[in-house]
């Protein structure tokens, strides 16, 4: 039989290991695609809830990006879920306190841009105040335009009082 040298025996192993390690790097694993999507992702939705601070002056413009970036989010969440089958539980935590931050920041960017109307009963006063107003001037005008004779009322059998 034939002796084949050790250095060569390494030099095939040495070999073997690199083509798998090259193997493995050109197809990566699932959740290491899923990484980098989620990265991604994470940055593109980041950055568009940092640009809705230039449209501070136009609020359907902001209401508008505001729902586009709350649907990215929402892609981004469903993307979340159907890829925890494949990854660690911890790593399903962090992403999932990242989009949960996302959400806050979203939030905090709403309230900003696009406050809500105060509540105040200030516009029902004025209603009532018009609304009164409104039946003076009527009670004013009965009492000009009618004259000054007695009202009968008839009773239900026909009698006058």
């Amino acid at each position: 039989m034939i002796q084949i040298p050790e250095f060569l025996l390494r030099r095939n192993e040495e070999r073997q290991e690199f083509l798998k390690k090259k193997e493995e790097n050109a197809h990566p694993s699932q959740a290491e695609a899923f990484k980098t999507a989620f990265k991604e992702k994470y940055s593109e939705i980041d950055e568009a809830l940092n640009s809705c601070h230039h449209l501070e002056g136009d609020r359907n413009k902001i209401s508008e990006r505001l729902n586009e970036i709350s649907r990215e989010l929402n892609i981004l969440s469903k993307f979340l879920s159907t890829s925890s089958m494949f990854l660690v539980a911890y790593d399903v935590k962090i992403f999932t306190q990242s989009i949960q931050q996302l959400h806050e920041k979203m939030a905090d960017v709403e309230a900003k841009l696009l406050p809500k109307k105060k509540f105040g009963f200030s516009s029902r006063i004025d209603k009532k105040k018009e609304f009164k107003k409104t039946e003076d001037e009527i009670d004013a005008t009965e009492k000009k335009c009618s004259p000054k004779i007695p009202i009968t009322r008839a009773n239900s059998c026909g009698f006058t009082f």
